[in-house]
């Protein structure tokens, strides 16, 4: 079954400029698809339609299963714990505490959160901010996540352990994956790239170096290590 799929989605700002021009895009499990784009590609309009923000001007959009989102930066909630900040999406949807406790227990210990879980959330480093997002959104058993950015602030270093992190827990949930940045992730994770460019997403071929320029930056997207 196919998670997401996009039919000639277009989107216009304010009826003069086009910022998506009709993209079409599936993504189904296990696949983890990666899209790159700087400023003004039309990343930010991209993502808030699939994560069901706002909707397309023209096109279909059509999402299977549940998804969780990992946005770019924490949502702030003055005075909540990791722990609460954890449990509080789940108590929401109409979970009792006692029966989500050792799911969100396994997500802090999973996401190596378990000795931070008293810290308030606003105290967080940035690392520890991403991993957050991430285990708060594997604790809603999703089919497909979302991932605005949320690595765009960490140092080099962190967001190397950040990926290295991220890519073993969602290879062993088996879910799909949707990452935004505005530069190559060489995570071992991704499946397939795109360049998003103008509105245009156009596919990287990754069977061959095919060098590309995004940002500022000069990349290849040579074949990703297993």
């Amino acid at each position: 079954m196919k998670e997401l799929c996009l039919e000639g989605v277009t989107r216009w700002f304010r009826s003069e400029k086009l910022v998506l021009n009709r993209i079409n895009l599936t993504v189904e499990k296990p696949e983890a698809v990666l899209i790159i784009g700087s400023a003004g590609s039309g990343k930010t309009a991209l993502f808030q339609i699939i994560s069901k923000q706002t909707v397309p001007d023209e096109g279909i959009v059509k999402i299977n299963g549940r998804m969780a989102l990992v946005c770019e930066e924490l949502p702030f909630m003055s005075g909540l714990c990791v722990e609460d900040y954890i449990f509080l999406p789940l108590m929401l949807l109409g979970n009792k505490k006692k029966a989500i406790r050792p799911k969100v227990g396994y997500a802090m210990k999973r996401s190596g959160l378990w000795a931070k879980k008293d810290m308030k959330t606003e105290t967080l480093s940035a690392y520890d901010k991403c991993r957050l997002m991430l285990a708060m959104a594997m604790t809603q058993d999703p089919d497909i996540i979302v991932m605005e950015q949320c690595q765009k602030h960490l140092t080099k270093e962190d967001e190397a352990q950040f990926w290295q992190f991220a890519r073993t827990w969602i290879k062993e949930k088996k879910v799909a994956l949707i990452c935004f940045s505005d530069k190559d992730i060489e995570a071992g994770l991704f499946n397939t790239r795109y360049l998003l460019s103008n509105g245009n997403l156009e596919e990287l071929n990754t069977n061959e170096k095919n060098s590309f320029m995004c940002g500022g930056y000069h990349f290849n997207s040579s074949p990703l290590p297993e």
